[in-house]
């Protein structure tokens, strides 16, 4: 989801909306990009087979040539999923009628939110089915820009 909302301060806005104040608090915008979802579901792999599961414990392997009782997608078992808020603040500063200055401030990963990496999938692994502590998104980043228009 993103969205973008003008501030209602300044003139011809409907909050403070004469003076000097009003042109200096006018003209603010803030906007943002949201990502959220629950997660993929999780695919066990096994080295060297292509459908040789065991019951839904994963503690023993079937024969060659046969097949499990539980599918290679687990729809129940999902990776961590995301909370992701991407920020933006502006400002449009209005000098002469063909000349202004907008000011924009950035912010990905506002939150600092961490996205941790999904569990170990080989079934053959000692650390099958844990999840490890391996930040798999960006840390929160912030910029800034300017940008004239004449």
């Amino acid at each position: 989801m993103s969205f973008q909302y003008e501030l209602p301060f300044g003139p011809g806005r409907p909050i403070l909306n004469q003076g000097v104040i009003a042109n200096v608090i006018g003209g603010w915008k803030i906007g943002g990009f949201l990502t959220f979802d629950n997660g993929l579901p999780v695919f066990v792999t096994s080295p060297n087979d292509t459908n040789s599961f065991g019951g839904a414990s994963f503690s023993s392997r079937t024969p060659p040539f046969t097949f499990g009782n539980v599918s290679r997608n687990l729809p129940d078992v999902r990776l961590p999923g995301t909370c992701n808020w991407d920020m933006l603040l502006s400002k449009n500063f209005k000098f002469r009628e063909r000349i202004s200055l907008e000011f924009r401030g950035e912010f990905f990963n506002a939150f600092n939110n961490v996205q941790f990496a999904g569990p170990v999938t080989d079934i053959t692994s000692g650390a099958f089915g844990r999840i490890s502590l391996q930040q798999v998104n960006t840390p929160r980043q912030i910029q800034a820009g300017l940008k004239l228009s004449f």
